[in-house]
């Protein structure tokens, strides 16, 4: 199956309003992960769909390696409507937490780095309303090889909002 210019490989994960796929990018051969808007029952509604577009071009603005990056979007009337998003090889959190406890000492690094991708978006009014074990990969970005200290927990974009973080 291809989505845009994506050919769909595997699933990856479903959501309440999307699934989640591995795909290859048949412009460059690049694995990406492709987050595609149900259609018909259960699809967004025209204001999910305009705050999910609002909150693409507002993730584009932000550059930190915690935080997964938007490499490409469906274009306005597009259907399906559709992301590509960095792939990270890994899994959730709270895969990893329900396998195993975490040492403490990694637990720490794990929250420092959700902290620091979480400061990164807030410094520039954007707002993650879902943080939760289930949302923070841990893992490895698929590409080029990251810069040494590059963290190890990548947040999915955010959403654009105001005021301090909320639990």
């Amino acid at each position: 199956m291809n989505v845009g210019p994506y050919e769909v490989l595997s699933e990856l994960g479903r959501g309440g309003f999307a699934t989640v796929y591995r795909a290859r990018d048949t412009r460059d051969g690049r694995e990406v992960a492709l987050k595609v808007m149900r259609s018909g029952e259960g699809a967004p509604g025209a204001e999910e769909l305009h705050r999910f577009r609002r909150e693409i071009e507002l993730t584009r603005t932000l550059d930190h390696p915690g935080i997964v990056r938007v490499l490409d979007s469906a274009k306005e009337g597009e259907t399906p409507f559709w992301v590509a998003l960095e792939l990270i090889e890994g899994e959730p959190l709270s895969a990893r937490i329900a396998r195993e406890p975490l040492p403490w000492r990694e637990a720490v690094q794990i929250a420092r780095d959700v902290a620091d991708a979480l400061a990164a978006a807030h410094a520039k009014g954007i707002l993650h309303r879902d943080v939760k074990p289930g949302n923070i990969l841990i893992g490895r970005k698929v590409g080029p090889p990251q810069a040494p200290g590059a963290a190890p927990a990548a947040a999915p974009p955010p959403t654009p909002g105001a005021g301090p973080p909320t639990t």
